[in-house]
């Protein structure tokens, strides 16, 4: 996508009108790299997509695979986000899914459970077992005997087990009120502070300026000047971590100034007014590109609960969410100044005579722990979180 922005950035300085075909097959390429997340939604939700071949797939025939190519918005296909597996100590190999172009469709099979890709039996798979509006989705590597599979039908909630309904929907088996479904907007990440992707915000002087106050009436909303009209808002409903005394997470990413977060800059933490509870901070630990920034919190207050404080402190511990704001109305983590908040979306904005900025890190290559993700972030902190529920309840 950078490298897709980047030409049609040098496009633009060269005076190449917005009808030329160059430009048009640039902006069709960047349309065609967009992934768009993959997530649980409501049965009725707007956001749930039909497949193509459900019918096929169903039937469990097809043992040379189909493609999850959708009808409810064509051209799309289920996809994965990357060639490869990531690793993490606690959840093992995965590799999140998305939506993209039909023409990188995954080819399965369906056997009444799972939903195996059949280049190398990886099934799919809801993260962390989750069964909550909101949540991703996933491929694990998939079962290599008759005990992995019995093992594995059993896994997190039933959380690698789906049902193809007679519509075309997709549920997990065990909660079939939800379905696969298609968020429209997208995630919020760390990019390259010099992206055209990168996030440029409209009040940053108003944020720096009322950093010392303690009012929470002076919030400020996360309106963006790199993409007019859009904000910084919630894309998913609170997903509860049940192992972390009623705490949770919801995603952000780029929607309409109208439903923009508000918010004030504490101590280097951007904090959601009104709350207090929430604040940002990344998906995992480390900074790099790529990593998702989420908010991270409790919804009800904190004060006479003690295992939500213990909580939220270990999140503010582990899961990085010390911020910085750039004099360029970018924000950055306190820790990686040559990154950035963005998202897959670039600004085209920036069309006027400049010289095209380079990287300061190759935006493509892993930083810092990332090829092992270091054990420090959500799984981690609800590892830790579930055995001091232990030791509460044992002491009570």
């Amino acid at each position: 996508m950078d490298c897709f922005s980047k030409a049609y950035q040098y496009l633009k300085f060269a005076d190449f009108p917005s009808t030329h075909p160059e430009v048009t097959r640039i902006v069709r390429y960047i349309d065609t790299a967009t992934l768009f997340p993959l997530l649980l939604v409501a049965k009725n939700s707007h956001q749930r997509i039909t497949l193509k071949h459900s019918e096929s797939l169903r039937s469990g025939n097809v043992l040379s695979g189909v493609p999850l190519v959708l009808s409810s918005h064509p051209g799309r296909a289920i996809v994965p986000l990357k060639n490869d597996f990531d690793h993490y100590p606690l959840l093992g190999y995965f590799c999140f899914l998305g939506i993209g172009s039909e023409e990188s469709a995954m080819k399965v099979t369906h056997d009444g459970d799972f939903i195996t890709r059949i280049e190398d039996g990886a099934v799919m798979n809801v993260v962390s077992g989750w069964l909550q509006e909101g949540v991703d989705l996933s491929l694990k590597p998939g079962p290599r005997s008759e005990k992995e599979r019995r093992e594995q039908l059993k896994m997190t909630n039933g959380s690698r087990r789906f049902v193809i309904n007679e519509d075309g929907t997709v549920s997990p088996k065990n909660c079939q009120n939800l379905v696969l479904g298609l968020c429209f907007h997208p995630k919020l990440f760390l990019v390259d502070r010099f992206s055209q992707n990168r996030a440029v915000f409209k009040n940053i002087d108003v944020l720096l300026k009322k950093k010392e106050s303690d009012d929470d009436d002076d919030a400020v909303m996360l309106e963006l000047l790199s993409h007019p009209n859009f904000a910084i808002t919630p894309i998913s409903t609170l997903v509860s971590h049940n192992l972390a005394a009623g705490c949770g997470h919801m995603k952000l990413g780029l929607g309409p100034k109208e439903n923009s977060i508000k918010v004030v800059y504490r101590k280097n933490k951007i904090i959601v007014s009104a709350s207090n509870y929430f604040f940002l901070c990344l998906y995992f630990y480390g900074a790099f590109a790529g990593n998702q920034v989420m908010l991270v919190g409790s919804e009800t207050p904190i004060e006479h609960n003690f295992l939500k404080r213990i909580s939220i402190k270990l999140y503010r511990l582990f899961m990085f969410s010390d911020f910085f704001i750039n004099e360029d109305g970018t924000i950055s983590p306190s820790n990686a100044p040559h990154l950035a908040l963005g998202f897959q979306v670039p600004s085209f904005l920036n069309e006027n005579r400049e010289p095209v900025v380079g990287y300061t890190k190759d935006p493509l290559q892993y930083e810092g722990n990332y090829a092992n993700l270091n054990a420090t972030s959500i799984p981690y902190v609800l590892f830790i979180n579930a055995f001091i529920e232990k030791v509460c309840k044992r002491n009570v």
